[in-house]
């Protein structure tokens, strides 16, 4: 589990359980002071780690150093190499995560964003990650941020999006280096 640990304590536990050694030397991540909100334990590490690196500006890139495989913590920059947050996956939607597309009625009345999501989240058994970045970029608060959906019939993955939508956000499944999906939710705009 890895929720309510700091961003430090994430690192150094996945660390402990990688098969290469992982080199991470970065100021920024000794002086992060926030602490992981989600619970990454579904997820690979490689995941996971990228995860929480990236909202400090930090990647994780495998290297390989006389001979030998292992990882590194690096500053992000353009065109590099990178363990990326999850992956597109190649399976349709509908197969990788199949309660999606179940039909439920719904009534969401004055309700945060945040919780339409969680409410999804554990019905489809799907891991939230947010795109940090993106939100800070364009000061989207998901959890100020609230819904209204008429009484109607519709399908967890058509809920899902009418209600980002209204908090000017997108959400993509994408899967990890195991083949786990997870919600990836970012802004709608670039």
């Amino acid at each position: 589990s890895t929720e309510g640990l700091s961003r430090r304590e994430v690192v150094d536990k996945i660390a402990g359980q990688l098969q290469f050694p992982l080199q991470c030397e970065s100021p920024k991540l000794r002086s992060a002071d926030d602490n992981v909100v989600e619970n990454l334990a579904q997820l690979s590490r490689g995941t996971a780690l990228a995860y929480v690196l990236r909202p400090l500006g930090l990647s994780l890139a495998p290297q390989s150093a006389s001979g030998r495989v292992a990882y590194a913590v690096i500053e992000a920059a353009p065109k590099t190499e990178v363990w990326p947050v999850g992956r597109p996956s190649e399976i349709p939607d509908r197969d990788l995560a199949p309660v999606m597309f179940e039909f439920l009625n719904v009534n969401v009345q004055g309700v945060a964003v945040t919780e339409v999501l969680n409410a999804v989240s554990k019905r489809g058994d799907l891991p939230v990650l947010w795109d940090y970045n993106a939100l800070k970029r364009h000061g989207v608060e998901p959890e100020k941020m609230i819904v209204n959906l008429p009484k109607s019939r519709t399908t967890y993955s058509l809920l899902l999006r009418m209600t980002l939508f209204q908090a000017k956000l997108k959400s993509e499944i994408r899967v990890d280096d195991a083949g786990k999906p997870f919600l990836w939710v970012t802004t709608v705009k670039p």
